[in-house]
């Protein structure tokens, strides 16, 4: 991620394209940015730095925080809809429910060691 572009607190906002009804294109951050509370950083299926599930973000979450475990003050994450998806109807899921459950777990513990002092949406 790019270095933040303000002083402002620093929101990430991670996960699957479910996470697009309150991000950037969702009311609740288009409200908040109208008044300058807060930065927000997106990584979802639809943005430059695509994280369509669980399995892409457990290999790419620690190149997407960088190397300031300070740097986000809230941490808000979703992940499920592209874990579940299959490409035909009568094919494998992109990610097993089993192994989807053990990345769930995996995501939430490397959040909170990347981002110790971060809210995160689970708390």
């Amino acid at each position: 991620l790019d270095p933040a572009a303000t002083t402002l607190p620093q929101v990430l906002i991670l996960g699957d394209s479910i996470s697009m009804g309150y991000s950037i294109t969702g009311e609740l951050i288009s409200h908040s940015l109208a008044g300058s509370r807060f930065e927000v950083t997106l990584l979802n299926a639809s943005s430059r730095n695509p994280a369509p599930n669980s399995a892409n973000a457990l290999r790419c979450l620690r190149a997407w925080l960088g190397h300031d475990a300070n740097r986000f003050h809230v941490l808000a994450w979703n992940y499920g809809l592209h874990d579940l998806a299959r490409e035909r109807w009568d094919g494998p899921r992109a990610v097993a429910p089993s192994q989807y459950a053990v990345n769930l777990k995996n995501v939430s513990q490397l959040l909170r060691t990347l981002a110790p002092h971060s809210k995160r949406s689970e708390e």
